[in-house]
């Protein structure tokens, strides 16, 4: 960090330095060698000259696309500051460009553009559909923001039949950003509902898993829709060969709050389970390879994870989830536990019902413990409690 701040503190002496008008062009110029050290300063210099470097704007279109991050930063960001100051048609001929790597900031500066959704959206649909995946999931998570548009819901729901292949693990694709931007628009977008509903139950394991998220989007939005995906966050919390994807369910149940009463004795039957972190692990290609997965064990404990969400679910349901406070208390007080499952279950015992006794009396306990945090979370937890002789 201190690296990349000196060569800006380098970059921004550059501009003061070079007044004359050849100056952006130099800089250009010094795009196209081998030397990061000579093309990461040149590019941050472009972004602090932005409009003033207009008359290098096709230079640095050129040099899009470069492999390193902090260039191609640089020059994104020089690129929009010319293009955006010079309207809406400038975006247009760039999202329109022959060169894949034009088109897709082209399409990404329309977001900001946001204005006149009859001559941008065409552009956007077309976008979808184009030959390279970059494009296309630019177009896919900036098209929300003209989510109101007949056209862009279908064409979103579309998207999400794009074969754009994941490389390795977190890597987001065409389906992610479209299932990602059709909860970001809503209520709006509820013809898109039932595809979803249908893709979380049967979709492939990663996809399930962001459609799930997605979904507690939708009822953030919409809390109309809960009652509709309700079930089937339960039916997957239910299975107990689902893995991870339960602890995103429990996520979104946390979200419903009150609502997700519903779900309480299956959160209670989880907490029970015996459960093992070997039993599921996040999977990540071998070579690239999408045909080829194996097990990690880079993410922390999952077995953990899930009860701690789903203590913090049953927290969220508040008092409709008192049968848990028996099972809560014996996680609070078994060392064996992780201190994230334990803070958890202070917490939740705090929010379930502040007039339980052996709630009390765990808290108490737990509040003389020699971790910090778990000390910390009890005695917070405690002062939801009346007065001893109140």
């Amino acid at each position: 960090m201190e690296a990349i701040e000196k060569r800006k503190d380098l970059a921004a002496s550059a501009v003061r330095l070079l007044k004359r008008r050849e100056a952006a062009a130099r800089l250009a110029d010094l795009l196209k060698t081998k030397n990061l050290d000579v093309r990461r300063p040149a590019a941050h210099a472009l972004a602090e000259l932005g409009v003033k470097a207009s008359a290098s704007l096709p230079a640095l279109l050129d040099a899009l696309g470069d492999s390193d991050p902090e260039v191609e930063g640089g020059l994104r960001e020089a690129v929009g500051k010319i293009v955006l100051a010079d309207g809406l048609e400038a975006t247009l001929r760039l999202a329109k460009d022959r060169r894949p790597s034009v088109r897709e900031v082209g399409v990404r500066f329309l977001g900001y553009k946001g204005t006149n959704s009859e001559v941008v959206v065409p552009v956007m649909l077309k976008a979808i559909r184009d030959e390279d995946r970059d494009v296309r999931r630019a177009a896919v998570s900036t098209i929300r923001q003209y989510g109101k548009h007949p056209a862009v819901v279908a064409a979103l729901i579309e998207a999400l039949k794009d074969k754009d292949p994941r490389k390795h693990h977190g890597d987001s694709n065409v389906f992610d950003y479209a299932a990602f931007s059709l909860s970001s628009i809503g209520r709006d977008a509820e013809k898109a509902l039932p595809t979803l509903l249908e893709l979380a139950e049967n979709g492939d394991p990663h996809s399930r898993r962001q459609v799930v998220i997605c979904l507690g989007r939708f009822g953030r939005l919409a809390p109309e829709f809960w009652p509709r995906i309700f079930p089937v966050l339960l039916a997957i919390l239910k299975d107990k060969k689902a893995g991870r994807l339960r602890g995103a369910a429990a996520g979104m149940m946390e979200e419903m709050g009150r609502d997700a009463k519903g779900a309480v004795p299956v959160l209670i039957d989880i907490l029970r389970e015996k459960m093992s972190d070997e039993d599921e692990a996040p999977w990540v290609f071998i070579n690239d390879d999408p045909g080829s997965v194996v097990k990690t064990m880079l993410m922390p404990p999952w077995a953990s994870s899930l009860r701690s969400g789903i203590l913090s679910a049953l927290a969220a349901v508040g008092p409709e989830s008192r049968a848990a406070i028996p099972t809560i208390v014996e996680i609070l007080g078994n060392n064996s536990r992780t201190l994230s499952e334990r803070r958890n279950a202070a917490e939740a015992l705090g929010k379930i019902d502040p007039s339980s006794e052996s709630a009390r009396k765990a808290l108490e306990k737990a509040a003389r413990d020699v971790d910090d945090d778990l000390r910390a979370s009890a005695e917070q937890a405690l002062k939801r409690f009346p007065a001893k002789g109140s």
